[in-house]
């Protein structure tokens, strides 16, 4: 019954008032959170950005998500590097060994984690942003960790005529 009476305050008093400050108003006067989800959700209102304050926003929270979109971010990049890597292999063990199938797998895999690791953020940057951070920092953080380690191995192999 309170979902209907929900329902009524907002038809009677959207043209008076936002939706955001009647929201707030019978969150104060005591209703629950998921019956204003769920009218808001019968009269057609409800929007993304909404269901963001009905996730728990306590610190612990905040950072299990980030560490969570972290760990979505690496698992994403090692996938798509294993991809890659099988798809080599396979074009190796062919026989193929200076084909240039080797080098688009060894460029294919983290392109496929890098999409992967975007996906997450762009797929969860209003419904979850500590989630969506967190897949925006591992992508960052390991793109700049495979950027360091190529330059390390440049300059540390230059001397022995590889380059």
């Amino acid at each position: 019954m309170a979902v209907g009476d929900i329902q009524k305050y907002f038809e009677e008093n959207k043209d008076k008032v936002s939706r955001d400050v009647l929201v707030e108003q019978l969150r104060k006067n005591g209703y629950p959170e998921s019956e204003i989800q769920q009218a808001l959700t019968l009269l057609g209102q409800l929007d993304v950005k909404g269901l963001v304050s009905v996730v728990d926003q306590s610190a612990a929270g905040k950072i299990g998500r980030f560490i969570g979109g972290f760990l979505t971010s690496v698992f994403s990049i090692f996938i798509g590097n294993l991809i890659g890597g099988l798809f080599s292999y396979f074009i190796y063990s062919l026989g193929r060994r200076s084909s240039p199938y080797l080098l688009s797998g060894s460029l294919f895999g983290p392109l496929i984690g890098i999409a992967g690791s975007l996906f997450v953020y762009f797929r969860f940057r209003y419904r979850s942003p500590y989630f969506a951070r967190g897949a925006l920092v591992g992508l960052i953080l390991l793109v700049v960790v495979a950027i360091s380690f190529i330059i390390f191995i440049f300059y540390a192999f230059r001397g022995l005529r590889f380059f």
